[in-house]
């Protein structure tokens, strides 16, 4: 048997669904048995316009550009949108261009990926949540137990005067204890962050405004506890960018980490979502303390020295704006920020679209 042959049998036995579209001869040159069931479309009345049609809305554009990148040389690999027949359903999409003489075609497959998607957004609204609520803890109990420490050192200034060895031994065990529980908490924060930045980057599509509205939802649950006020705005109500969901849901969660650690009590703290034609911007700006002028130039070095105990005595590792400047790295966008003494910080994330 053929190798075509043997090929043809695979895809017409396969769960994936193959097509190939000539783009010299403007239809579709193939389509197996699960593409056709699954779009409701036979190859004798398939056309471009009718599968695009079967696209969900805000999807289209963005495919009918990706289709474009690959006539263009491009490869796309694995792009996911949404396919609207009765109920909606998520399907993963491979793009590659083929020249067979004088015909250009763009083949590839799609894969049913409803259910993977499902989970996936279950579990990365349950890993927000966690990290939303890891923050807010640690902002919570790592500030009050800085300051019993803090409070035991001038209890000792008193309790020396009394020459009473059992009272400096209760204050040093205090100290141990309270220094021990910092040093724990932010250790913790600071592994999630680590582990999260070390596995493999894995960007999709995602809706950044709902995503954010998402993750700081336990943050405005908290506001009356924590005594800072968290607004979240944005110029649409939906913007797309990609993204590794996981990754860059961190970087946010560390910004306004940050931003609670140098803001005082009735302080605010502002995000903001934009976009042009190019790219997407997200700011959070804090009417805080600021950062003096003498970290900036290093601020997002690895160790710049720039790490200081926040307002309620939070510890810094120094390596939180190192991480968080990776991650944007990783995703070819830029991080900037303004910022003065007892003016506020705002930082500017930029996402190429």
């Amino acid at each position: 048997m053929a190798p075509s042959n043997i090929l043809n049998g695979l895809a017409k036995q396969a769960s994936l669904f193959f097509f190939s579209y000539s783009i010299t001869n403007t239809r579709f040159e193939y389509l197996n048995p699960a593409f056709t069931e699954f779009f409701g479309v036979a190859l004798k009345s398939a056309t471009l316009r009718k599968i695009l049609s079967l696209i969900y809305d805000e999807d289209r554009r963005y495919i009918i550009n990706k289709i474009k990148d690959c006539i263009n040389g491009d490869d796309v690999i694995n792009i996911e949108c949404r396919i609207v027949r009765g109920s909606v359903k998520w399907v993963s999409v491979s793009f590659y261009l083929v020249k067979q003489g004088k015909n250009l075609s763009v083949t590839g497959y799609a894969e049913n990926i409803n259910a993977v998607k499902n989970y996936s957004v279950l579990m990365n609204d349950h890993n927000t949540k966690k990290n939303s609520i890891l923050n807010i803890l640690a902002h919570e109990l790592a500030g009050p137990i800085s300051t019993i420490e803090n409070l035991t050192s001038l209890m000792k200034q008193e309790v020396d005067e009394l020459d009473n060895s059992n009272l400096n031994e209760y204050i040093r065990m205090i100290r141990k204890i309270s220094s021990s529980s910092t040093r724990l908490i932010r250790t913790f924060i600071n592994e999630e962050f680590l582990e999260s930045a070390g596995i493999e980057l894995k960007k999709t599509r995602v809706d950044l405004v709902e995503k954010i509205n998402t993750g700081t939802k336990e943050y405005f649950v908290t506001q009356h506890d924590t005594s800072i006020n968290l607004k979240v705005n944005a110029s649409k109500k939906i913007i797309y960018v990609e993204i590794d969901e996981d990754k860059f849901m961190q970087v946010m969660h560390n910004l306004i980490s940050n931003s609670l650690k140098f803001t005082p009590d009735g302080g605010e703290i502002s995000i903001f979502i934009d976009e042009d034609e190019d790219a997407v911007r997200l700011s959070v700006a804090d009417n805080g303390v600021g950062i003096p002028e003498r970290f900036h130039q290093n601020l997002f070095n690895k160790f710049s020295g720039a790490g200081r105990s926040g307002l309620r005595g939070e510890k810094s590792t120094g390596l939180g704006m190192y991480l968080i400047k990776t991650i944007v790295d990783w995703h070819q966008g830029s991080i900037t920020f303004n910022s003065a003494e007892n003016a506020g910080t705002t930082f500017i994330i930029t996402l190429p679209k």
